[in-house]
């Protein structure tokens, strides 16, 4: 059982040194307390900006100050100028998986529904501390839906709206295996790119599109990083996405690794000195 929410960012680099502080210790204490397997997943893409332009048209054409109505359509040539080569949108998701407190692998759905709603509002609780809101939706599958079909389908999503593919889906099953078959639509047929290409060991093509990964293992990562660091990376541009995982380590275990560290360091301090 997998939970998405999307949530939305804050500027941390424009906060003032406090500010960011104040954050930084506020999302230390939610990472204390959340749930043991999280994933952090943030979608760039270019923006959609046609609706925006049409409604500055749609005002223009209502104006009737000659000079408003020459200033809104100058500003909507400049928008598209601009916009076609530099407006990039983002999305920021929290997703975590549903942890039984007994180890049951067939938890009652009820019990899940009820972890999953306190593990949100705890989200929702520690990163207003944060500044950041996290979005509700009337519909949750259908949001969930809509992430699953932008994400996998980057090419056919841009051309073809949700709605349009599930009339098509819709369409397709009736035509081959009759009216009574629409109710059993699995819901991954709304979400499935056409095609998926494993072939190369480069790349990975999906909905005819090359993708291809980085991946930075977690002992490699620095012990001390500055704040913000990953900017960079989330800003690096269009059709970049940034994944970070989390996992929730044996405490015993963990403990009995940094015992043998700080002894192994013990003893070559004592080396030095002798």
């Amino acid at each position: 059982y997998v939970k998405l929410v999307e949530v939305l960012p804050v500027n941390f680099l424009l906060r003032s040194p406090s500010e960011q502080r104040n954050i930084i210790f506020a999302f230390m204490s939610y990472l204390k307390i959340a749930p043991g397997n999280m994933q952090f997943k943030i979608v760039s893409k270019k923006a959609d900006i046609a609706e925006y332009i049409e409604k500055i048209h749609e005002e223009a054409r209502l104006e009737t100050d000659e000079r408003c109505r020459i200033l809104q359509e100058d500003y909507a040539r400049l928008i598209q100028t601009i916009g076609t080569k530099e407006a990039i949108t983002r999305r920021f998701f929290l997703i975590f998986e549903y942890q039984s407190y007994n180890r049951n692998k067939n938890p009652d759905e009820k019990e899940v529904y009820a972890y999953m709603k306190s593990a949100v509002q705890t989200a929702k609780k520690y990163l207003s501390l944060c500044g950041n809101a996290v979005l509700e939706h009337e519909n949750e599958s259908r949001f969930c839906v809509e992430v699953l079909y932008q994400i996998l389908n980057r090419q056919a999503s841009i051309q073809e709206t949700l709605d349009k593919r599930i009339q098509d889906v819709m369409a397709y099953y009736r035509r081959e295996n009759g009216e009574g078959s629409i109710r059993h639509i699995p819901v991954a047929e709304l979400f499935a790119p056409a095609t998926i290409d494993f072939k190369n060991r480069n790349c990975v093509v999906i909905d005819g599109l090359y993708h291809t990964y980085l991946f930075i293992p977690s002992h490699k990562y620095r012990t001390k990083v500055p704040a913000g660091w990953l900017s960079l990376l989330i800003n690096a541009g269009e059709g970049i996405d940034v994944d970070v995982f989390f996992f929730k380590q044996d405490k015993v275990k963990s403990m009995e690794r940094i015992g043998r560290r700080i002894r192994l360091n013990y003893s070559k301090i004592k080396e030095t000195y002798n």
